[in-house]
């Protein structure tokens, strides 16, 4: 025979997948004087023949306390239940634990007064996918009873919707990640704001293909990165473009290349500048052309040459050879590389930075920052009155001659650094009063590398530095610059001193400045209009900002 039960417990000691299972007829519903829910059998459960229940293979069990069975006996005594099966119910009470035939932990069933098949199963959308972007909307239009809904008790969900003309399946997680295939075969992945592989990923798509990113896409690859198309390539950009190349580049084309602007075109190599052609060779201009060379100038034709003019001087007397139209755009003792300056996240322009220079750590890893090439050496200055003195007044140029000027201070040092710096001005007094009071605070010494831009007089990078707000600072230590990332505890005590005397704006971390630089300000005191960004990190972005950052300034 044949008997309906509910399963009261799963826990079955032996993981087995048993269940105890109070039987209707056989046991009473009272289990606190007759027969309480530990003395029921353990009754194993049938599987399907996808389950060859044997070393693991197949499904695993899958019953909640609450769940309806059909059960037979395989003994007399009705000691020895099997479950066949389960029954789904339409239950119109909750579960009462202090009874039988039912969960006593009171949680199955959750909803009452209807069907115990999955709404989803039975055409009910109770899920509100959150999509991003352009994202497909939600195809879901299932009818009962052709979708099939696998539904786990924490919320997790795989749907087979075989429902004519809707057809779709979806894997769903409960926190409203999934990966939909939508009824026209196309596969959506939605993750939140990440989707993340950290396998090999290929993405094969026979017609169109569009990327739509509402914010900035930053893609990492560690190994080469090949771009190939058998049609155009069209890169185009609002803003600026900027292309650096740590290495060598080359520019190959089997036809013509054509380079146009409406603005000025610069071409600067420290190196030589060799340009060849199998051709003829035209250059012609609406304006002069000067051409000037530091050394000798050779000029030599194995055909005719000619020079025509209004009037052609040669050897002119009293004409000095210059280099005309030649502009020096760094220091002779720097060596530049120039990169998007994207430090500073007050802009939706990215902006060109200041000369940068490499410099070889003791663990090997290089590190870009603004210094001369000699380095920059910062004895710790004791606290008696031999300390340097300069009375500044801000914001001033500093001279080359009279570079690291020092301000008075009693533990750490506060010193400029940054003559030959773009941003070569001193900070406004009460900037130069924040730093001078972490410093003594922490004990470290302060180098100000980038200080202070003239606003009238035209802006490098962020307007930050206008007039003397904004200062890019190194941090040492008995001698030794701090980094970021390594010496937090040191980095960390300097902005909490900075931020309590005084500062607005703080950024720092790993791929900022190297990990080596520190920038502070009270930027939104001056004139331009700024972005209210109280920290960064990488990338100019506060969630790249190091969790020590955040904990200070948020």
């Amino acid at each position: 025979m044949l008997y309906f039960g509910t399963i009261e417990d799963r826990m079955d000691p032996k993981e087995m997948g048993r269940v105890r299972v109070r039987v209707f007829g056989i046991h009473s519903a009272d289990k606190i004087n007759d027969i309480p829910t530990s003395a029921l059998p353990w009754a194993p459960v049938m599987n399907p023949t996808t389950s060859p229940g044997t070393s693991g293979l197949g499904e695993a069990p899958f019953l909640v306390p609450g769940s309806w069975v059909v059960v037979q006996f395989l003994d007399r005594e009705m000691q020895s239940p099997i479950v066949m099966g389960t029954v789904h119910g339409f239950p119109n009470n909750k579960p009462n634990a202090e009874n039988g035939f039912a969960d006593p932990t009171g949680t199955f069933p959750r909803r009452i007064d209807e069907s115990d098949v999955a709404r989803r199963a039975r055409g009910t959308n109770e899920i509100e996918k959150q999509s991003v972007g352009s994202e497909p909307a939600d195809p879901y239009s299932a009818k009962y009873p052709y979708n099939h809904v696998f539904h786990s008790e924490s919320g997790h969900m795989i749907e087979m919707d075989d429902t004519p003309g809707h057809e779709r399946v979806q894997v769903y997680h409960r926190t409203g990640a999934f990966i939909e295939i939508h009824p026209d075969g196309s596969m959506v992945v939605h993750s939140g704001a990440h989707y993340n592989s950290s396998q090999k990923l290929e993405i094969n798509v026979t017609d169109n293909a569009a990327i739509n990113v509402g914010g900035n896409l930053n893609a990492l690859v560690e190994g080469t990165t090949t771009l190939s198309s058998f049609g155009t390539i069209t890169a185009e950009t609002k803003a600026n473009m900027y292309t650096t190349v740590e290495g060598n580049s080359y520019v190959k084309t089997f036809g013509t290349t054509d380079i146009q602007t409406q603005d000025t075109v610069n071409v600067k190599t420290s190196g030589t500048l060799d340009i060849h052609a199998a051709g003829n060779i035209k250059m012609s201009s609406k304006g002069s052309i000067d051409i000037a060379a530091g050394t000798t100038f050779k000029i030599s034709s194995v055909g005719a040459m000619n020079l025509k003019g209004a009037t052609v001087d040669l050897n002119k007397t009293g004409v000095t050879a210059t280099a005309a139209g030649f502009v020096e755009y760094h220091n002779e003792n720097e060596t530049p590389l120039f990169k998007p300056d994207i430090s500073e996240n007050n802009d939706n322009d990215v902006q060109l930075v200041t000369p940068l220079h490499s410099t070889v750590e003791p663990d090997g890893s290089t590190s870009y920052s603004r210094q001369t090439a000699s380095g920059v050496t910062v004895p710790r200055k004791d606290q008696s009155s031999s300390a340097v003195t300069s009375t500044v007044t801000p914001p001033a140029n500093i001279n080359s001659a009279t570079d690291n000027v020092a301000i008075t201070t009693t533990a750490g040092s506060v010193t400029y650094q940054n003559a030959a710096a773009t941003r070569r001005l001193t900070l406004i007094s009460a900037l130069e009063q924040i730093l001078v009071a972490a410093a003594n605070a922490t004990g470290l010494d302060v180098v100000i590398f980038s200080g202070g831009q003239n606003s009238t007089t035209g802006t490098v990078g962020s307007h930050r530095h206008d007039d003397g707000y904004a200062a890019d600072i190194w941090l040492y230590k008995d001698g030794n610059r701090i980094s970021m990332v390594n010496n937090v505890a040191d980095a960390s005590a300097f902005a909490t001193a900075a931020k309590a005397a005084g500062a607005i704006s703080i950024g720092a971390g790993s791929g900022y400045m190297g990990g080596v630089g520190m920038h502070v300000d009270i930027s939104p005191g001056n004139t331009v209009v700024l972005a209210s960004a109280k920290y960064w990190g990488s990338g100019g972005r506060s969630a790249n900002a190091p969790s020590w950052l955040r904990g200070i300034m948020a």
